[in-house]
């Protein structure tokens, strides 16, 4: 892709009123993108975020330039004698992050310096330049760079080379923002690695969501927890005709049954692996043995999401977490036993089905089980 059609693109962005406008010209951008790259766009595509999201960029290592060692460099660069120019650039630096951009003061003043080149620089040529820029050691290389750098690019587009620079391109939207544009999952994938090449290459297909890829078989993954609605929005959240289901609230703890091929593991909600206390298969432990027989014959891989609680085989009914009793750590010939209160199936054989609707998970949870 040519720098100058991503600098065209970042005027437009730029140029856009609202936020969501903002957001559909990204979106249809990307999406233009992936179709021109085919599937190996992910390599691409950290080449462009890079770029437009300078500031969450960590392959990168930092410019350490800013404004004032900027106008020095330029300065210096176009070998400006004392007067208005001169001036405008050693000021410059004193506007950031005011409402004057740095970018545009120095397009200002380096147009009437730069003449114009019709050679074709890439993305790929500029993040080259831009890592050479960040090995150089003293002022006087970092200027040779830049150099390099200004002989080939237009005028119009270095400003956007000095706001990449600065890690600040003023688009009017947020990074995160960027991000969910690439993919749904885009801000809440970075949030848990800091990384854009990763993000990159692990959510390259904007069709798989990033809970598919989180969930793997005996590998715990992150429980979807309940939301606290405050009373004043309670006719909100359930409009009229607007189906809702009401459960119980188990006062146990939340835990994940996982199964393949009749090898089982149990974790708790924060990963916790319990498979030793519960039972690896249907001859081990205080609970696993219970299920023998319970299962379809035609599951051969299974995750459960439920409540393992305490049941009083005496009376009848369940304990509570209160009781000074371990559900992970009973004892098998004991009053009180492991039950696992299941409310939801997250994968069933080799289907991921936490994209399905709850509704349609309970129907599907039903079969799971012999003489539901």
């Amino acid at each position: 892709m040519d720098f100058k059609d991503l600098c065209q693109f970042f005027e437009q962005i730029k140029e856009t009123k609202t936020a969501n406008d903002k957001k559909k010209l990204i979106r249809e951008r990307f999406k233009q993108i992936r179709n021109e790259n085919g599937s190996n766009s992910s390599f691409d595509f950290f080449q462009i975020l890079r770029l437009f999201l300078p500031s969450f960029d960590r392959e990168r290592t930092s410019f350490n330039m800013k404004e004032a060692k900027m106008s020095r460099i330029l300065t210096k660069l176009l070998d400006l004698s004392p007067g208005h120019d001169r001036n405008v650039l050693s000021k410059s630096h004193l506007m950031a992050g005011q409402a004057s951009d740095f970018g545009d003061v120095v397009y200002s003043v380096i147009r009437k310096y730069l003449r114009s080149y019709n050679e074709k620089v890439t993305i790929d040529d500029v993040n080259k330049f831009l890592d050479d820029i960040t090995k150089r050691k003293t002022e006087h290389e970092a200027e040779q760079a830049m150099m390099q750098m200004f002989q080939k690019i237009p005028a119009e587009n270095i400003r956007w080379v000095i706001r990449i620079i600065l890690k600040d391109l003023r688009l009017g939207i947020s990074p995160n923002s960027i991000l969910n544009c690439y993919h749904t999952d885009g801000a809440a994938y970075y949030a848990t690695n800091n990384s854009l090449k990763k993000v990159c290459d692990i959510l390259a297909d904007e069709n798989v969501k990033l809970h598919e890829l989180e969930i793997e078989i005996f590998e715990p993954f992150r429980p979807m927890l309940s939301k606290r609605i405050d009373g004043s929005n309670f006719k909100k959240e359930f409009v009229e005709n607007k189906l809702f289901f009401v459960e119980e609230k188990f006062d146990g703890e939340r835990f994940q049954l996982h199964l393949k091929d009749g090898n089982f593991m149990y974790f708790s909600r924060n990963g916790f692996n319990y498979t030793d206390n519960l039972g690896k298969n249907y001859n081990t432990g205080t609970f696993t043995p219970k299920l023998r027989g319970l299962l379809e014959p035609t599951v051969n891989k299974l995750i459960l999401d439920g409540e393992l609680m305490l049941w009083d085989s005496e009376y009848k009914n369940f304990g509570c977490k209160g009781m000074a009793l371990d559900v992970k750590k009973l004892n098998v010939t004991g009053r009180y036993q492991p039950c696992f209160c299941v409310f939801d199936i997250i994968m069933l054989n080799d289907r991921i089905l936490t994209n399905q609707p709850l509704k349609e998970r309970k129907q599907i949870l039903k079969t799971v089980f012999q003489g539901m």
